[in-house]
């Protein structure tokens, strides 16, 4: 009888190198910042010099909401349900 692999708990290896998942996390920041001030020209474009700081206020949160969603491993209604709570608190 050969004893099998314990199923659980498995360590997961990394999915992507460090700096691949670094680079994701700042696309993410980046973009998130972008359509949500530029998009809807709630930005003028002449006042760009803000988006440094728009890039922490909004980064930080969807980093957080991201993070949260995947250790807990919810699904896209989580997803949703904490990025309107995150809007409503930061309105």
């Amino acid at each position: 009888m050969n004893p099998s692999p314990p199923a659980w708990p498995v360590q997961p290896g990394p999915s992507q190198p460090k700096n691949g998942r670094l680079r994701a996390a700042w696309t993410l920041a980046l973009l998130t910042t972008l359509c949500a001030e530029l998009t809807y020209t709630a930005v003028a474009v002449t006042i760009t010099w803000l988006l440094p700081l728009l890039l922490v206020m909004y980064g930080a949160g969807v980093l957080v909401i991201r993070e949260a969603v995947v250790r807990v491993g919810a699904g896209w209604p989580s997803l949703v349900v904490l990025g309107v709570a995150y809007q409503v608190a930061e309105d």
